[in-house]
């Protein structure tokens, strides 16, 4: 990506390969202790360089932790890579192409749906005149990501599962977007409504 740092300012220097390969061989015989070294270790790292190329940083938390579990799955079962890092770094730049490409998927679908006045299907109707603007306010002002997700989960009544696929990030990750989401909203409302 154009101007895209491939260390994170503070990123400070790559852990010995050596630890990373015991580390990788604990994780292989269950040792809890040695993914949370390699979690304290490398989620750092890889969430500011997903960050910084998705400028970001609520998806670089999450490419980062997608990063990290899929890493558990692949090493409890198979060898270590020559280079954790350089794993991590390829990984980490997988799921940031993924993302940028569910934001243009968003964003299409966003403006299809842009014509469409409903809020909230057929509860909007039941919603007096001020709250339907309180809704559409509170819509307007959470983070994209999030308003994409409540819309897609509330509106469209799509699945969690449905949802993360559309934007390729994990359904756990998806489903804490979501409680996110709803939180947001929630307080936005409050103080829409108080106002």
């Amino acid at each position: 990506m154009h101007g895209t740092r491939t260390e994170p300012a503070g990123g400070g220097p790559a852990p010995r390969s050596a630890d990373d390969t015991a580390l990788l061989a604990g994780l292989r015989r269950g040792d809890g202790q040695a993914w949370e070294e390699l979690w304290r270790r490398h989620y750092p790292w890889v969430r500011g360089w997903a960050a910084s190329a998705l400028r970001s940083d609520e998806e670089g938390e999450d490419v980062a932790s997608e990063t990290l579990l899929r890493t558990l799955v692949r090493f409890s079962v198979h060898p270590a890579p020559d280079s954790l890092r350089a794993y991590l770094r390829t990984a980490a730049g997988n799921l940031v192409v993924d993302t940028v490409r569910a934001r243009v998927q968003r964003r299409e679908i966003a403006e299809r749906q842009a014509g469409d006045a409903r809020i909230g299907g057929d509860e909007a109707s039941d919603l007096l005149p001020e709250e339907r603007r309180a809704v559409a306010r509170a819509l307007r002002e959470m983070p994209e990501r999030q308003r994409y997700v409540l819309v897609r989960l509330v509106v469209d009544g799509l699945s969690v599962a449905e949802v993360a696929e559309e934007i390729a990030v994990s359904p756990n990750a998806a489903s804490q977007l979501a409680f996110r989401a709803r939180a947001t909203m929630r307080r936005l409302l409050g103080s829409l409504m108080a106002a």
